[in-house]
């Protein structure tokens, strides 16, 4: 049909655990135009994590580029406020995705089921190796996955992460719109 498709690897699964989203704020996340992929990625965040809490999922978000830049948690639809207030900072520094892993491994156990928790990490996917804190995780509980939504396709390793999904380059340059934003029903 033409349209730009956003690409998957990886198998599906059925949990219903919490969702921690792992948000990339680092200045290679604000390059692009006319659409950065910060605003891509804050866009894909925002649906994603309602989509969790009217699942009554709970729900962790954590903001990162050389530290972590901000965090919430919302386990109720009218947590949205704070999830924004979260949304709304930006640091644009460099990318250490382990410190953020290591947040979410704090949070994993508050989670009144820790297993079967989803994390998305929403990247352009230029980090540091963080196998050890991707093992850490899967440790904690019993089909707990690690994900890796990557907006652009300049990835690295994206053979620590279950699934993998790409929003390829071209989509970027089109606008954020219902039509768009229709594709985040695929993740």
């Amino acid at each position: 049909n033409g349209r730009s498709q956003i690409l998957q690897k990886g198998n599906a699964r059925a949990s219903k655990g919490a969702v921690c989203v792992v948000l990339d704020d680092s200045g290679s996340m604000y390059s692009g135009s006319p659409h950065t992929r910060a605003e891509w990625s804050r866009a894909l965040s925002l649906a994603i994590i309602s989509g969790a809490l009217a699942e009554r999922r709970p729900v962790h978000l954590v903001l990162f580029s050389d530290s972590v830049v901000g965090s919430v948690s919302a386990r109720r639809p009218d947590d949205m406020l704070r999830v924004l207030d979260v949304l709304a900072l930006n640091s644009g520094g460099g990318t250490v995705l382990a410190t953020a892993l290591d947040e979410v491994l704090e949070a994993i156990p508050q989670f009144p089921q820790p297993s079967g928790t989803d994390v998305l990490v929403i990247s352009d996917g230029l980090t540091d190796d963080v196998t050890q804190e991707v093992k850490a995780i899967h440790r904690m509980g019993l089909d707990n996955q690690v994900n890796l939504l990557m907006i652009g396709s300049h990835a690295d390793y994206t053979n620590l992460y279950d699934q993998v999904w790409t929003v390829p380059d071209a989509l970027l340059a089109k606008p954020l719109s219902a039509d768009t934003m229709e594709l985040v029903s695929q993740v």
